[in-house]
């Protein structure tokens, strides 16, 4: 919802238009098997953070960095004391909250997470993987965006 929404609004007018007012029936509420699964995209672009839903996708995030910081207080990855599929799973949510601008959900009050997070990123597949994978103006719009939505979204987690 953050940085998805600039992009839409990029779009040539008759491909705005399109989108916007395209059929609500996509491949993605096939996928997804939500039935207002393009309502909730219009409703992105037109709302951004505060479309209905966005705030509680947010609060699940924020949920599951609790849950993970509390699991490592037992061990050293998620799974155990050996990196695992647990660690490989989450590690594109995580990373993505940061290319976002939004480590602060973590690197506040949250240090053994920090700590993972940081032995992720010092993994030599992590940089090929998830940052030169990433095209740079899709890298420049999540750091710009994200960056600028993040008062508001811990505003929200706040509440």
């Amino acid at each position: 919802p953050i940085c998805h929404r600039h992009i839409i609004r990029r779009m040539p007018p008759d491909k705005f238009k399109e989108y916007m007012t395209g059929p609500l029936e996509s491949p993605e509420t096939r996928v997804t098997g939500d039935p207002n699964w393009a309502q909730s995209k219009r409703d992105i672009v037109n709302q951004g953070i505060h479309a209905p839903g966005v705030a509680a996708k947010f609060r699940i995030y924020d949920s599951t960095l609790a849950k993970m910081e509390e699991t490592l207080k037992d061990s050293r990855w998620l799974a155990g004391d050996r990196f695992s599929l647990a660690d490989i799973s989450l590690t594109p949510y995580v990373n993505r909250l940061e290319m976002l601008g939004m480590s602060q959900m973590w690197t506040v009050a949250r240090p053994r997470l920090t700590d993972w997070f940081e032995r992720i990123k010092a993994r030599p597949v992590f940089k090929p993987c998830f940052l030169d994978y990433c095209p740079p103006d899709l890298t420049s719009d999540l750091q710009t965006y994200g960056s600028q939505s993040w008062p508001e979204v811990r505003e929200l987690l706040a509440a």
